[in-house]
């Protein structure tokens, strides 16, 4: 698979605490999330192409449930790369020696500014996931994410329907009426090919291969674009 350099290794510390070595070890796991989409992706596209060569036309839950697992795995690897940037900059020492990868780009001057941000449980609590992001570059007097253009109109629905699926809500929905999320996502993602024409839209048609795929290059794409 592609995207490999997303996965890097833990960092470990070695400190001296009255005397006593002590060694730390920091966990990351946006990687793991990736994989973790990619691999539902995948293999939600075999067994939907399985199924479509057999001549099967319906719902499978298999299918439904692989391209759950990557929408929300897609959604968690973003929320977990840009968590990784507040909280190493919030946990990072003045002066201290030694790079951080997962910080190229930002100056001591804007960790430092990240770190003060951060120590508010207001300012964690009240941001998005894309207000995240979108603080970062603020802080860092980068350009701000273009609202108007992909990667970020892929990545806004794309929260949306991964919300709409963790946070389900039985409704109505009547046959002269477009569901809000048909209306962010019908010109963005294909067909759902084993389910041509069935109402209501959602859940149904989103929940496809297409989508699976389109969810995690999604995320990738936006998060690479954030970090240049």
């Amino acid at each position: 698979m592609a995207n490999d350099a997303v996965a890097q290794p833990d960092s470990a510390k070695l400190s001296m605490e009255m005397c006593i070595p002590r060694v730390g070890v920091r966990q990351y796991f946006e990687g793991e999330h990736l994989w973790a989409a990619r691999l539902a992706a995948h293999l939600c596209r075999q067994r939907e192409n399985d199924l479509f060569s057999s001549g099967f036309r319906g719902v499978d839950y298999q299918v439904r449930s692989f391209a759950v697992m990557a929408i929300q795995e897609a959604v968690a690897f973003m929320e977990a790369r840009v968590n990784t940037v507040w909280e190493d900059a919030a946990d990072r020492r003045d002066g201290a020696e030694g790079g951080n990868p997962r910080l190229d780009g930002l100056t001591d001057e804007t960790i430092a500014l990240l770190r003060e941000l951060w120590r508010y449980d207001a300012v964690q609590r009240s941001l998005s996931l894309l207000e995240k992001f979108d603080a970062v570059l603020r802080t860092a007097r980068k350009p701000q994410i273009d609202k108007s253009r992909k990667p970020f109109q892929d990545v806004e629905p794309l929260i949306r329907l991964r919300n709409a699926l963790v946070h389900f809500k039985p409704e109505t929905q009547w046959s002269d009426e477009v569901h809000d999320l048909h209306a962010r996502l019908r010109y963005r993602v294909p067909d759902n090919p084993l389910l041509t024409d069935t109402q209501p839209w959602f859940p149904h048609q989103p929940l496809c291969a297409g989508v699976a795929e389109w969810a995690w290059r999604s995320s990738v794409e936006f998060v690479q674009e954030w970090e240049a």
